[in-house]
């Protein structure tokens, strides 16, 4: 899913194509906080029998520009951006480099980021010029390291969350930093917070650099500062104010307070950024359901929160007050 400038939220689809070819592609998009959609319209930009995947949470939006990392096969796996410049209703496909297991982003130079999996190491590439041409790849990862996951932009840099095995443990999860001018010669730090770490979901940095991390199986939040230095973790396991049932996604507001969707309590929390509670709100909505993501658009005044196995988005106001829910199970339109 993706928002423009414009406040239009986009949502790309896919669906199994006949004959277990790939992946047909389709938008959706709403200019009316999804009261309604618009039909769902083909992204046709596939070559005909090449098995076709647009991975999970790899869209990015930015300056009118709607990016998608893609992947196809054909005799071995390769990685595409799929690019819109009017809101959806054109594409362009631009090949990037073998690989598969991809992320992209926009920095706000609008140079073109893609990081990908060959083999068992990551790769990144980039584009200067709308993602016309990309560079060379540069392997910035040694150990196994595969499905990068999220790929922020902040202070001067890239913040990579990816999945790891190093010296024999399995799933452990790693965070880099890729500084702009060294990105293509070496990291300029990093960090591990690997024996604390238990399936890290979500993370997201404040204005002045600090990383907070959603740590879903030891339900707590872990802070870093801007150097990757651990500073402080809030939250345990429970019901009670401040406590969590598997916490998803983080979002800031811009007077400082951090929102968290408290998934299995069913529920969103408010702190300040030092992992004080404020208040929540949610459970009347949500109960047996699960608040995963989150976002604020505080121009519109609006809070949007995902509600997964409902299949439906619940919209709140700035101050948590519950003002609509659309969507629901099946495939037809709004749906």
């Amino acid at each position: 899913a993706f928002t423009t400038a414009n406040g239009t939220i986009g949502v790309v689809i896919q669906t199994t194509r006949g004959g277990g070819t790939g992946m047909n592609l389709y938008i959706v998009k709403s200019s009316d906080d999804g009261v309604s959609w618009t039909t769902p319209q083909p992204i046709d930009i596939s070559d005909s029998g090449i098995s076709q995947e647009i991975c999970s949470g790899s869209t990015k939006a930015r300056n009118g520009t709607i990016l998608l990392y893609g992947q196809e096969l054909s005799g071995s796996w390769y990685s595409y951006i799929y690019k819109s410049t009017d809101n959806g209703e054109s594409w362009s496909k631009n090949l990037v480099s073998a690989g598969w297991h991809g992320t992209v982003f926009i920095d706000s130079n609008y140079n073109f980021y893609v990081i990908n999996q060959i083999g068992t190491t990551l790769w990144i590439t980039n584009s200067t010029n709308g993602g016309e041409t990309w560079s060379s790849s540069e392997q910035i990862t040694t150990d196994q390291s595969e499905y990068p996951c999220s790929l922020i932009d902040s202070q001067g840099g890239l913040w990579l969350t990816f999945q790891g095995n190093r010296d024999g443990d399995e799933d452990i999860y790693y965070n880099y930093f890729m500084d702009y001018d060294l990105l293509f010669n070496r990291f300029r730090y990093q960090f591990s917070y690997e024996h604390s770490f238990k399936n890290p979901q979500y993370f997201n940095i404040n204005d002045t650099g600090f990383i907070y991390v959603s740590d879903r199986f030891s339900h707590t939040i872990k802070i870093f500062n801007p150097q990757g230095e651990y500073i402080k973790s809030f939250g345990s396991y429970g019901t009670g104010n401040g406590q969590f049932n598997e916490p998803g996604k983080i979002v800031f507001n811009s007077t400082g307070y951090i929102f968290i969707a408290d998934r299995l309590n069913y529920r969103i929390q408010v702190f300040d950024m030092n992992g004080n509670y404020i208040y929540q709100w949610g459970q009347i909505q949500l109960t047996g359901d699960d608040p995963n993501t989150l976002a604020i658009n505080e121009e519109l005044g609006r809070i949007y929160v995902s509600d997964y196995f409902d299949s439906s988005i619940c919209i709140y106001d700035l101050n948590g007050n519950y003002l609509s829910t659309f969507g629901e199970y099946g495939s037809g339109d709004g749906q």
